[in-house]
């Protein structure tokens, strides 16, 4: 069945994939349509095998999907190119499709006239090709440099839906340092001046704390997804999550020494 619009923003090569390296790679192509000034889905590039491109350059089990818009306003289907290989042309800014089949389809969805074909070049902007050496990465293992190129770039490439994603990513890095003087910080209060018999009681609340914080973290990540919160104030949940539970445990360590 084609796809249509409302599924397009399912298809993100960020999703699933946010603690791993990328095993493929998906980027849909948007123009403006009429009037309206409304972008619409031109194509959808779909690379199935990237590991070797570090390697080689070659990228294998493409599929390409073409998009046209019908008088209603629906977006569907109208071509299919499947190739077994295919690499980014540089000097003419063009994939180069090798081995594949190509596929029309009626406004029914009803596919039609297929035919191979040895070698197919397809157009579409830099930015899928760009795109694609930066997901090769985790973002975990990005400099904050780099993350802000792939997010400024994702943006320029009209990948929406994978922004807001980096972006708690992007906000997480520049609190890490905060985070790390806070952990700082509440190691003292809770074990300064404290006799033996309350050293292990530190210990434990040191744990607790940097395990809220811990466990926040992937949970504020994917929370940014749902566009409900601003992802800066997203990425400082983990920190204030902490910040709650260390409050919690000195709270209790007054109250054990009224004892």
């Amino acid at each position: 069945t084609p796809i249509t619009s409302p599924r397009l923003e399912d298809l993100s090569h960020a999703k699933g994939l946010k603690n791993v390296k990328a095993p493929e790679f998906t980027f849909v192509e948007k123009r403006t349509q009429g009037n309206s000034g409304r972008l619409k889905p031109d194509k959808f590039l779909h690379i199935g095998n990237v590991d070797e491109f570090e390697a080689t350059g070659e990228l294998s089990d493409f599929i390409i999907l073409y998009y046209k818009t019908l008088t209603n306003g629906e977006v569907i289907i109208s071509r299919i190119l499947k190739a077994s290989q295919g690499s980014w042309d540089l000097r003419q800014k063009v994939w180069r499709l090798l081995d594949g089949v190509e596929y029309e389809l009626s406004d029914e969805g009803v596919y039609r006239h297929p035919r191979r074909f040895d070698e197919q070049l397809v157009s579409t902007s830099r930015y899928p090709y760009q795109l694609l050496k930066y997901s090769l990465e985790r973002p975990k293992d990005m400099g904050f440099a780099k993350l802000s190129e792939y997010v400024q770039l994702l943006k320029e490439g009209g990948q929406l839906q994978d922004v807001r994603f980096f972006e708690v990513r992007l906000a997480q890095k520049w609190i890490l340092p905060l985070a790390s003087v806070f952990f700082a910080v509440i190691g003292v209060f809770l074990g300064v001046e404290r006799p033996r018999s309350k050293y292990q009681y530190a210990l434990i609340s040191a744990a607790v704390v940097l395990f809220f914080y811990s466990v926040m973290i992937p949970f504020s990540t994917n929370l940014g997804g749902l566009g409900v919160l601003d992802p800066i104030l997203i990425g400082f949940i983990p920190l204030l999550t902490a910040l709650v539970a260390a409050f919690g445990a000195l709270s209790i360590r007054k109250w054990i020494e009224g004892f």
